[in-house]
């Protein structure tokens, strides 16, 4: 089976010509195309802006070796194409596609809710609307769906958002803040606070139902927070 591949000039419509002439490599060394005969040539010459090589054809495959460390693809001149790789990463991006669409259909009108909160859907979007995004995300954004899918915090920073939104708890001036508790300078440190404290992240939970009111039986592990760097850091 023909593995072709393809040298292409960027700006196609003003290509004339272009001679590709032995050339140093990063040794030093003079690098010399071979004729089928044996014999060193002179150059290659290219007289139209494409032209496909057949690496299974052993010139055609000599002559790519001998393209792909040229100056004149190095300079940014001419594009070097692999159809095969191309259609196998094509392959591979429509299979891991299908898996997280294939994932996305199976989740329960709660999970579509969470999922949205976590990859920035808005809230103001009916449920109807949100599936639809939500797997419009898993058919476009395969890798980043399953990330967030498969990570086991997930449920935890479910509940960061949640906790957020119905002021439980805040982001105060680059902050986590729990009541007068500081809690954390990232999503990832809040959420290290809440398995420190499975006492009171039990409660925050009870209070997010609405329930009956409970009381912490364990003292609260402290955070300490550091001044930051000069180096922001992002929520």
């Amino acid at each position: 089976m023909a593995h072709l591949v393809y040298i292409k000039a960027k700006n196609d419509t003003k290509f004339n010509y272009a001679s590709f002439a032995a050339y140093k490599n990063k040794e030093g060394k003079t690098v010399q195309l071979i004729d089928p005969d044996g014999q060193p040539v002179d150059k290659w010459e290219l007289y139209q802006s494409m032209h496909a090589f057949d690496l299974e054809n052993e010139h055609d495959a000599r002559v790519w070796e001998y393209l792909k460390d040229h100056p004149l693809v190095h300079r940014g001149g001419f594009e070097l194409i692999d159809a095969r790789q191309g259609e196998q990463e094509s392959a591979a991006k429509a299979i891991l596609s299908a898996e997280a669409v294939t994932i996305a259909n199976k989740l329960t009108p709660n999970e579509y809710d969470d999922m949205a909160r976590l990859i920035g859907i808005s809230e103001n979007f009916d449920s109807v609307i949100k599936k639809a995004r939500v797997l419009r995300y898993a058919s476009e954004m395969p890798e980043k769906f399953l990330e967030v899918f498969n990570n086991v915090d997930k449920d935890y920073y479910v509940f960061l958002k949640k906790a957020s939104q119905k002021g439980l708890i805040a982001f105060v001036n680059g902050v986590w803040k729990y009541k007068a508790n500081s809690i954390g300078l990232t999503d990832e440190q809040a959420i290290e606070w809440f398995k420190d404290n499975k006492d009171v992240y039990a409660l925050m939970k009870q209070d997010m139902r609405g329930g009956k009111k409970l009381t912490a039986t364990n003292e609260m592990v402290q955070v300490e927070i550091k001044p930051k760097s000069k180096k922001a850091v992002s929520k």
